[in-house]
């Protein structure tokens, strides 16, 4: 079959045009002498596009193909345009009716809210039911944890080492990641890394379930005692840059695990107590130690300086420590160490030009 280039050449403000006969792949030598003459040897060629040549090729015939394809071009494409917004509106639209319930509907109710946050409840939790990994209850037997575990752990039936794989990635996480971090953020992390990784086995209704860990244990964590490190490791996961030895092992979410509820008769979660409360260290008049569990009403730094309310973002902006410690849950605007992290009781100040204070605590005289 024959086909047809369409030649170029632009003179100011004139185009050009050439019909060239091409015959299989290979250009005619008539055909290199009519490109030669008819373009000339000094302007630039380009090739248009091919079609076939007709019995009489002329302007106009391939002026009006031209525009034909042009326009067959231009309405496809407007046609697919319209598919893909239809498209992206019609899952919209679907995605905000599953979401929320529209004004006017029963759902606007205070009752009709609840009744649809929790029918979606009860969906996640039967999709997790359906997709749930089969495990059994036994003894920790490893060796790692041993000083942080005690009592019945749960084991993946789909783990045939019976518990082996998990004590080998939680060794290579404390070589890591843990040897490296110090203080109260060391013993946080050993004890969230156990609680992960051998959580404690409850059996109900004829299921066997791995206790989550606790709310307040991976806030406290996550915003007190590990915060640097949790978010470098945050930051590092952006980049898609993560520890070697985590294989399965993932940075939990604290905003969805359940809170630690003291007074249940079977635990909800896997509580570590990083926020517990120590009765026999609590003081009122005076600090013992560092005053960690000091619960007293002094409300003034060192200087003198009034203190912010732990509860209110002004004048100074915080995260720390987290409404999760009983000490700042209940603490007002009074001096407080939550955590234990600093030496003495302290308090962000109402001033701002000073952003936190130590306050003067006595030391307890029987401490």
């Amino acid at each position: 079959k024959s086909t047809v280039f369409h030649i170029f050449q632009r003179k100011g403000d004139t185009m050009k045009w050439s019909c060239i006969v091409q015959k299989g792949a290979q250009l005619t030598e008539n055909t290199r002498s009519h490109l030669a003459l008819g373009v000339g040897s000094s302007a630039p060629v380009s090739v248009k596009r091919k079609r076939k040549c007709g019995k009489s090729d002329n302007f106009a015939v391939g002026h009006f193909i031209d525009a034909c394809c042009f326009f067959i071009r231009t309405f496809v494409l407007l046609a697919v345009a319209a598919v893909f917004l239809f498209t992206i509106d019609s899952v919209n639209a679907a995605a905000t009716s599953l979401k929320a319930p529209h004004e006017g509907d029963s759902g606007t109710t205070a009752g009709g809210r609840h009744q649809h946050q929790h029918t979606a409840v009860n969906a996640a939790e039967l999709h997790e039911y359906e997709h749930e990994e089969k495990g059994y209850c036994a003894p920790y037997n490893g060796i790692i944890c041993k000083q942080y575990i005690s009592g019945q752990v749960w084991y993946s039936r789909e783990d045939p080492t019976g518990g082996w794989k998990n004590e080998q990635i939680t060794t290579a996480l404390w070589e890591e990641l843990i040897a490296d971090l110090t203080g109260l953020c060391r013993q946080a992390a050993e004890k969230m890394l156990c609680a992960y990784a051998f959580p404690h086995c409850q059996r109900e209704n004829g299921r066997t379930i791995k206790v989550p860990l606790c709310y307040e244990d991976c806030t406290a964590t996550h915003l007190q005692f590990c915060y640097n490190d949790w978010v470098l490791i945050e930051e590092k996961k952006e980049r898609n840059i993560f520890l070697k030895s985590r294989l399965h092992f993932r940075l939990p979410n604290c905003s969805v695990l359940p809170r630690h509820n003291a007074t249940a008769k079977k635990p909800n979660c896997s509580y570590i107590g990083l926020t517990e409360l120590k009765e026999d260290e609590v003081s009122y008049d005076c600090r013992n130690g560092n005053g960690r569990y000091y619960l007293g009403t002094v409300n003034v730094t060192k200087t003198g300086l009034p203190c912010q309310r732990w509860d209110v973002q002004h004048p100074h902006k915080h995260i720390q420590p987290p409404q999760v410690f009983p000490q700042i849950a209940n603490g007002e605007n009074y001096c407080r160490n939550a955590g234990g992290e600093e030496p003495y009781p302290w308090c962000y100040t109402l001033d701002e030009s000073v952003r936190w204070q130590h306050c003067d605590i006595p030391l307890c005289p029987d401490y």
